[in-house]
């Protein structure tokens, strides 16, 4: 859990940098502060989903719970857009660009983090067998 957290810190970051970089830079309808609370949602919807996958790892339903979780997680992200975007006539663009963009690069973290596990369950799991 705490690689998984260190690697969404710095996904953050470098979200925040990129943010920033485009506040300064003045792009027109570029919201930072719509921004950092997309990427704080983020961070608080795929942590706390993450922390209840690797509880649920051992499970025999964990692809249930992961699909479940996948799904869960896209109907409120795209809520959060559709209530945003109602809210915010003016940033469309702005808003839509930067929900899946984040989803983008969070799912992948998350896949992968969680395919890492997996595989070291497997292994752990291997090594047993053979003593």
């Amino acid at each position: 859990m705490k690689q998984y957290i260190f690697k969404i810190l710095a996904i953050s970051i470098l979200s925040l940098i990129i943010g920033f970089s485009l506040h300064f830079a003045q792009i027109k309808n570029f919201n930072i502060n719509l921004y950092i609370l997309i990427l704080v949602f983020y961070n608080v919807i795929y942590g706390a989903t993450h922390y209840r996958l690797c509880k649920q790892l051992t499970s025999k339903k964990f692809s249930l719970t992961f699909l479940s979780f996948s799904v869960l997680k896209l109907l409120i992200l795209m809520s959060l857009m559709g209530t945003m975007l109602f809210l915010n006539r003016e940033n469309v663009l702005f808003i839509a660009v930067t929900i899946l963009s984040h989803y983008l690069v969070f799912s992948i973290n998350d896949i992968i983090s969680i395919m890492a596990k997996i595989k070291g369950q497997k292994q752990n799991q291997g090594d047993l067998k053979h003593e």
